[in-house]
């Protein structure tokens, strides 16, 4: 695996306060209809940009409008879905009332452009509903879904069992081939998102 640096590492995790926030937003639009709701975020970002080579936001699996402000302010979006039809369903549900949500929004189809778009998929089984899964999400997605993905394990679970990564464990829960087999797409994926990152930068130099 290709060696990256990263410097001013900073996680800041979420706070249940944040459940506020969808409940002052839309009684801030209310009380003044020119307020932009969705660039909260991206505003408040903004100061942070020359002191951070990457900001990653994990958004909860809904629309809310902490999840529209979060795809607004990103400049590339990575999805993580599992082949299960359920998932797939939300999953494109979920795109289609974000596409309705822009129209309404002044300039956004016109100017939001994406850096990339990938379709990761996780807790990847081998079971032929999975398999039927995997081919809607081909044809869905296209070549934004990554020629590889996460394995269903309990490896991950083991490793929040002990409030650790999969990468910090000291000793892996189970077999060193179970956590071997599920680390090697893990690397994949951090391999493919920092060539991503260096070719959007490098495009933004030119």
């Amino acid at each position: 695996m290709q060696e990256t640096y990263w410097h001013n590492l900073d996680l800041i995790p979420a706070s249940s306060s944040l459940f506020d926030a969808e409940f002052e937003i839309p009684a801030k639009v209310l009380n003044d209809s020119t307020f932009e709701f969705w660039e909260i975020l991206r505003k408040g970002l903004m100061p942070l940009t020359e002191e951070y080579d990457a900001v990653v936001i994990d958004t909860p699996p809904a629309l809310s409008y902490l999840t529209i402000n979060a795809l607004l302010a990103s400049d590339a979006i990575l999805l993580p879905c599992p082949p299960e039809a359920l998932d797939f369903a939300s999953s494109t549900q979920f795109w289609h009332l974000f596409a309705d949500i822009a129209k309404k929004l002044p300039g956004i189809l016109e100017q939001k452009r994406f850096d990339f778009v990938n379709v990761i998929m996780t807790k990847a089984k081998s079971d032929d509903v999975s398999r039927v899964v995997r081919g809607w999400l081909q044809k869905a997605y296209g070549d934004r879904v990554l020629p590889f993905e996460i394995p269903e394990s309990t490896v991950p679970k083991g490793a929040s069992a002990q409030l650790s990564t999969v990468y910090d464990l000291s000793k892996p829960d189970g077999s060193t081939a179970a956590y071997n087999r599920f680390k090697e797409p893990l690397n994949r994926l951090a391999e493919h998102l920092d060539a991503q990152f260096i070719r959007a930068w490098n495009q933004k130099e030119a």
